[in-house]
């Protein structure tokens, strides 16, 4: 624990800022004061009163938006961590942060449950942030799709997907129904689906009762390989690719809408921080 917080403050170092406060809820927030570069950056979740470290896209720009921060929550690029793990791994999270990992449960939770943005200039509240997935297969195409709004909920639910919004991009054929719903999540060792989906499919996922219609926590797929349910498996992938190549690289990421108010929220005292940080 000592080595985290060492490591947490050497990264805070950085920061000035956080000297005083730390009001960074999500990776656009980090982006809208000042830090441009792509890295990992420590995001502090109002669910639970604590930070926790998340790899900031600063490069990908949001069809929807036009802006970039993208916190990202999963990402797979060359199969060197194994996602075939248990429900307690799928909960904390698991993986190198600045390479292939899943943040946790708990993390997605929180960050899409933030509640420090507040739309007052439009009738219809968007309360969760939107989802972007990125996509490339061995045959170098790419492709993405944006949710405009998603949040799950908590443990008490098996994180099961509250709101999926509509859904934008370049994989979905016209009319074509979302291949993420409104699902629980399901690992082994706490299965909410009748066909042992976690263990046939070999990885966590908001399955449904077929083991479909996605799953971008399967097994790592070598080059030349067609994609299939056995592994990383996205249902619409022929309207981009009619081949069917398997995915190379994927990555799942979060960004809260532009024009909510922010609440900033601030630690209690500067002697806090330091107490959090420095003595410890």
């Amino acid at each position: 624990m000592k080595c985290l917080f060492n490591y947490i403050k050497n990264i805070c170092s950085n920061f000035w800022f956080m000297e005083i406060m730390f009001s960074f809820s999500d990776c656009s927030d980090v982006y809208e004061n000042g830090y441009g570069a792509s890295g990992v950056y420590p995001i502090w979740l109002q669910r639970g009163y604590r930070f926790s470290l998340f790899y900031c896209d600063m490069e990908t720009i949001s069809e929807l938006s036009n802006k970039t921060g993208w916190t990202v929550i999963q990402k797979r690029m060359n199969g060197e961590v194994d996602f075939e793990k248990n429900w307690d791994k799928y909960v904390t999270g698991f993986g190198n942060i600045t390479g292939e990992h899943w943040v946790g449960l708990e993390n997605i939770y929180s960050i899409t449950s933030q509640l420090l943005y507040r739309q007052f200039d439009q009738k219809t509240e968007k309360p969760g942030p939107r989802l972007r997935i990125d996509f490339e297969d061995w045959d170098g195409f790419r492709a993405f799709t944006e949710f405009d709004n998603f949040i799950i909920n908590g443990p008490t639910f098996k994180y099961k997907i509250n709101f999926v919004g509509n859904v934008f991009g370049t994989t979905q054929a016209h009319n074509s129904p979302s291949p993420i719903g409104y699902n629980a999540f399901s690992a082994v060792g706490k299965d909410s689906t009748k066909q042992k989906c976690p263990k046939l499919m070999r990885g966590g996922w908001w399955f449904d009762d077929r083991c479909g219609p996605a799953n971008l926590n399967g097994p790592y797929a070598k080059s030349k390989t067609i994609m299939d349910e056995n592994n990383i498996y996205w249902s619409n992938w022929t309207h981009v690719n009619q081949r069917n190549a398997a995915l190379r690289r994927v990555s799942m990421k979060i960004q809260y809408w532009q024009g909510y108010e922010k609440v900033a929220y601030y630690f209690n005292t500067y002697s806090s921080w330091h107490k959090l940080f420095y003595e410890n």
